[in-house]
């Protein structure tokens, strides 16, 4: 009829694309793709409605759209102001995740597959999504922070190492407390704190650093600009190596996946991860069997395994926190001195009380500290381990501090070298002793007993062999042991 105006038609929402014929709803896909610069999968107006519309703006299009998709997701003004925000390309991103669901759609199926496969090619516009797209389309939506926000919308995850933190995650610090672990503050200093103090200042059998190394070291310092090349410059200036003892060797930054968990000072807690470590290997104390020792072989399932080690060291970056450093010394040490206590305990000589002598140090490369570890019932009749400093250096103040931290340094290796080979001899030794004594009883049945033995309380000593403190290191039923 002339002379009537014909209304637009509104866009076709989904069932009216279930009406439409196959070959119209292919047009209005191929138009979608090739007419309007959208996706595919971008579900506009029909092609009679866009006839019908000829003049619309993009944005009144994309409010129309939007009106239709998600009526119930956000207030009118809300869906708008979104709508302007929304571009092609978020439905490109999507449909470039969902294509693993649309590999098995062919071209020849019929309207309602293919329906279904624009249903799945579309983005819904949700909060989620925009956060999403946002992310992705800034500058920080680059690199490690993009890859997590696609695993984020793929439902897929990513491994952390291990270090992770453990130490260095909020919490640990009452954790540690909690179990046992004494901060600085709260240490007492042990009982052989003189021959510890003259012990790391005793002069060396090898000449000082010169001034002009200390002079190169402070120049290159900086340039060690993280964690891991600061601890391999004050390993290559400052601590001994010992490579003429093939028996005696480093570790570093290796988690003690072989230390037992939850025997109190580690209850919910990672494995302890010091940067560095030395000791003997496992080889180095057979015949005895150093396996059944809880806590002694660090590394499981490692033949090649450090020992018993009497010395652990953490190493900071020039933006890292000493405070941290200290914390994670107190639980590396706690860990040694348990070990070393329970293999003493073993062979009825354990360390007279409030003697340390496991060590460990932290250094920033500027600063390093040393701390002597024991352990000791509190007045709760609890296992405290302690943590005692007994010495620090500022390395790059002068000359005479370079020397002394490099002294102090070498000095405590020695003294860890020394209770690592005296201990030894003494498990060593012992077992010898035993075999010789119950020869006719089977090697197997001694291990047991090994494992099967009961400690004494902390406060009670005993005379002769047996002079000394036993205490319960996993919280097993006390009572007396005879030892051949």
């Amino acid at each position: 009829m002339e002379g009537i105006v014909h209304k637009p038609r509104s866009c076709h929402s989904h069932l009216d694309i279930l009406n439409t014929s196959q070959g119209n709803l292919a047009a209005d896909v191929e138009s979608n793709s090739a007419g309007s610069g959208l996706p595919i999968g971008y579900r506009g107006c029909s092609s009679v409605g866009q006839d019908s519309v000829e003049g619309t703006t993009p944005s009144q299009a994309r409010k129309r759209q939007l009106e239709a998709a998600s009526t119930g997701d956000f207030l009118p003004a809300k869906r708008t102001r979104l709508a302007e925000r929304i571009s092609p390309a978020i439905l490109v991103w999507q449909r470039q995740i969902n294509s693993d669901r649309n590999r098995n759609v062919e071209a020849d199926t019929d309207v309602n597959d293919n329906t279904n496969k624009i249903e799945q090619d579309q983005a819904q516009l949700t909060r989620r999504n925009l956060a999403l797209f946002n992310k992705m389309t800034t500058e920080e939506g680059t690199g490690d922070a993009l890859e997590s926000a696609l695993l984020e919308s793929t439902g897929q995850t990513t491994t952390t190492k291990m270090k992770s933190t453990s130490t260095t995650r909020s919490g640990f610090a009452i954790a540690a407390y909690q179990n046992g672990i004494l901060p600085l503050y709260h240490s007492k200093p042990p009982t052989n704190l003189n021959e510890r103090h003259k012990r790391a200042s005793s002069s060396r059998g090898t000449a000082s650093p010169t001034v002009s190394e200390y002079e190169r070291y402070v120049r290159t310092l900086p340039m060690a600009f993280n964690e891991l090349a600061r601890g391999n410059k004050v390993s290559r200036k400052l601590q001994k190596d010992y490579d003429d003892d093939e028996s005696y060797h480093p570790a570093f930054n290796q988690p003690f996946t072989g230390f037992p968990k939850n025997v109190g000072l580690n209850n919910g807690l990672s494995p302890p991860q010091p940067d560095f470590i030395e000791g003997l290997g496992i080889v180095e104390f057979q015949p005895f069997p150093i396996e059944h020792v809880s806590g002694a072989v660090l590394y499981k399932d490692n033949p090649l395994s450090t020992v018993l080690p009497h010395i652990a060291g953490e190493y900071k970056g020039p933006t890292g926190c000493m405070e941290n450093a200290r914390l994670q010394c107190s639980y590396d040490g706690a860990a040694l001195v348990y070990a070393r206590n329970k293999a003493l305990v073993l062979i009825g000589k354990p360390d007279p009380l409030g003697h340390a002598k496991i060590t460990t140090f932290a250094t920033d490369g500027n600063t390093i500290e040393f701390f002597a570890h024991y352990v000791a019932r509190g007045d709760d009749g609890k296992l405290k381990y302690h943590q005692y400093r007994i010495g620090s250096c500022f390395l790059t103040s002068s000359h005479c501090g370079f020397k002394d931290g490099w002294r102090q340094l070498q000095n405590q290796q020695d003294y860890a070298r020394e209770q690592s080979y005296a201990l030894r001899d003494q498990l060593v030794n012992y077992w010898v002793a035993r075999e010789g004594i119950a020869s006719s009883t089977p090697i197997s049945s001694r291990i047991e007993n090994l494992n099967d033995s009961r400690l004494e309380p902390w406060d009670k000593t005993r005379t002769g062999l047996q002079e000394g403190v036993r205490e319960d290191l996993e919280g097993i039923e006390m009572g007396n042991t005879n030892w051949p």
